[in-house]
Formats: structure tokens, sequence, C-alpha cells
């Protein structure tokens, strides 16, 4: 085997649209470095994105050498600084070898890694509401020549893990038009939070039902853009039934006119699924009847909520991106 090595080095990365790439221009050195493209238009204000990407945590090794980049559970950090991505210590080309790599971020609370040459990268994630990180993974494999003087930069494009769901109410303009609504103490819960995934593939079954929330404080429906909950990352699973909760007060902006709680189980029948990179609105339409203020006149029992469910579809590759929309039925609690 040639004794000669050329660093691993300064590492750059381009995250961009599937149609746009950059990559820097690397030293006689011949530094590994990493390039790759995909991570943009998403809303929610974790996500990962090409402008606030700016960190990575890498694993690496060949045949001889399992863990070349940190160690099997910590990896090692390349940072973005001044446009250029960089890490320490530096590592170097072996000829004639297979490496592989695996990537994630970001390296949070509630995401364990552990690295094996043969196997790749496994990453343990709890999504629940207390570890809401969006989290995204890449790898590669590259065999050198005997040659490695004219290695390239090793590709990655990052995709996402998780999903992505929220809940938005609007006021039925019939009973709620022209009265002030307020929700407060949103609640979903019997949704599973964690999952453990090798080379980016679940490995198991999603588990640890946990539940999440909103509106601390009493909010307005908007009577034109109603009153979205944030949205959750999620774990990507097959949707069982899960509820929401929440407490609802209308006023005719000085009297009350009526107070009490929505309850409702959400039905399967229209999206049975959540998955990787996709995104899931589920739109309410509140009427006066959905709030149950303990009255057991049943007259006035509380009607269904209907949902619309607008699914935004992975599209070319790993964008967030719309998608069709579907109706689903709550029925009453």
């Amino acid at each position: 085997m040639k004794k000669s090595l050329f660093v691993l080095g300064v590492a750059a990365l381009a995250l961009a649209s599937c149609t746009n790439e950059e990559v820097t221009e690397i030293a006689p050195s011949r530094g590994i470095s990493f390039a790759g493209s995909g991570i943009n238009n998403m809303t929610k204000a974790g996500d990962v994105t090409t402008d606030n990407f700016d960190e990575f945590q890498v694993f690496g090794g060949y045949a001889d050498v399992e863990s070349l980049f940190g160690t099997a559970t910590e990896g090692l950090t390349v940072s973005k600084a001044s446009g250029s991505w960089s890490y320490s210590p530096v590592q170097y080309w072996q000829p004639s070898e297979t490496f592989n790599f695996g990537a994630y971020a970001p390296k949070a609370d509630g995401i364990s890694a552990s690295w094996d040459y043969t196997n790749g990268l496994t990453l343990t994630v709890n999504s629940d509401a207390g570890h809401q990180n969006d989290v995204v993974y890449a790898d590669a494999t590259r065999t050198t020549t005997d040659d490695i003087s004219n290695e390239t930069a090793v590709p990655l494009t990052f995709k996402h893990l998780l999903s992505k769901i929220q809940f938005k109410f609007e006021k039925d303009a019939a009973t709620l038009g022209s009265q002030v609504v307020t929700m407060q103490n949103f609640k979903v819960n019997g949704i599973n939070t964690t999952c453990t995934w090798t080379k980016g593939t679940p490995n198991g079954t999603p588990a640890t039902p946990g539940e999440y929330g909103d509106f601390t404080t009493a909010e307005t429906v908007d009577a034109t853009d109603g009153l979205p909950t944030d949205a959750y990352y999620v774990i990507p699973q097959t949707v069982g039934t899960f509820n929401i909760t929440a407490d609802v007060v209308v006023t005719d902006g000085s009297n009350t006119i009526k107070q009490g709680t929505i309850t409702a189980t959400v039905p399967t029948t229209t999206v049975s699924a959540w998955t990787a990179q996709y995104a899931y609105l589920y739109t309410a339409t509140l009427t006066i009847d959905n709030i149950d203020d303990g009255d057991d006149d049943p007259s006035n029992d509380p009607k269904p909520i209907v949902f619309d469910v607008e699914e935004f579809s992975q599209g070319n590759g790993n964008i967030w991106q719309d998608g069709t929309g579907s109706t689903v039925n709550i029925p009453n609690a």
C-alpha cells in the first residue's frame, strides 16, 4: 500500500435547492469535502434550512479504521464559518480503500447516534414536546483508487427523517362569524414519539405515546386567518386514533355567550400514515355547537368538527411542497 497520505481537510458543503449547488474549491492537498443539496422551503421556526445550516456531525471510516471521525457515538463536528466548512483534527485519505460516511444534524438532546462501518449510522430520536428538533440525515460511500490525488468532494444530500403536523381552527361564519372566539389549553395526544433509524431507514416500530400542547394563554381565532397551533415534529408512523381537546370561550366582545371545551377523536380514514418529509395540516371549522358547556339537553349536543387535511408532499426529492387536500370528519366526544 502506498504510504503517501492526503489530507481529509476542509469540508465544503452546499445546501440549496435541488437545482442549485455550490462546491468550494479545495487546495492541492485534496481534502475530503462534503458537497450536497436540498433542504429548503420550510416554515417551522426550528426547520433546518439552507440559510441556517451551519453545523453537522459526521462519522466515517474504512475497513481498518472504523471510526476515523471522532468516536462511534460522538462523531466529529463539521462547522461553517465565513462560507467555508472545516473540522478538527484533520483526517486523511488512504489509497485503495472503501470509505463509508454518515452525517446528521442537529446535535441535540433527544438524539443519540451510534456508528458502525458495516451497518452505517444508527440514530435514536425522541420527538416529544420537550425535544422538538428537525432531524436531517445523509450518507455516502467512496472507494479510492491507488492514486488519491484526484479524489473529489463526497456528496452528502441531507433528508428530513421526521414528519410535521399542525392544526388550525377557523370560525363558522353562520354561528360564530360576528363573535369573538378564544381558545386555550390545546392538547393533542396518543402520538408515538420515539424511533430508531439505521442508514436513514426506520428500524423497528415507533413507540412511547406522548402529548403536544399550545395556547397556554387564551388566543383569538382570527376571522380571516383562523388560529393555527404550533407545528410539531413527529415520528413518521401509521396514524392510530389520537385525540384533541381545547377550552373555548365565545363572547360578543363584552359578554360571554358560551364557554366550554371541544373534544374530538381524529379518524384515520383519509390520512392513515405520516411520511418523512411530509407536513400535514388539519383545519377545523368550529361552530358554536362544537363547544361542550356541560348542558345535558340533547338538542344542545356538540356537532362534529370537520377537518380539511392538506398534505405537503416530498415532490422533487427533499423539499417540503404543497400537495393535495382531503376531508376528515371528527365525531363528537
